[in-house]
């Protein structure tokens, strides 16, 4: 039987990427202090964004449309940024 899904946080992408933030989190805070306000900020500001687009896209679901290119454009060219953002932050 198909569990019914009355908000975001029922979607088990919206649960799976709020346990990928909690895991962050918990792993930044092995960090080196001196990250604090540049690494570990971006970082953890990525992972909250993620479950806070699944929020804005389900609010839109009325509109497949809108859905759609909201996922989509989320998570293909924001996701890009972020990781662009973070390899920058490593390497540099």
């Amino acid at each position: 039987m198909k569990e019914k899904i009355n908000s975001y946080r029922d979607l088990r992408v919206f649960n799976n990427a709020m346990d990928a933030a909690m895991k962050i989190f918990d792993l930044t805070k092995a960090f080196p202090s001196e990250e604090k306000n540049s690494l570990i900020d971006q970082i953890r500001g990525s992972s909250r964004s993620v479950c806070s687009s699944i929020g804005e896209a389900w609010r839109k679901r009325r509109y497949q449309n809108a859905f759609t290119v909201k996922l989509n454009d989320y998570f293909i060219t924001i996701l890009d940024k972020i990781c662009t953002r973070i390899t920058n932050f490593i390497y540099c």
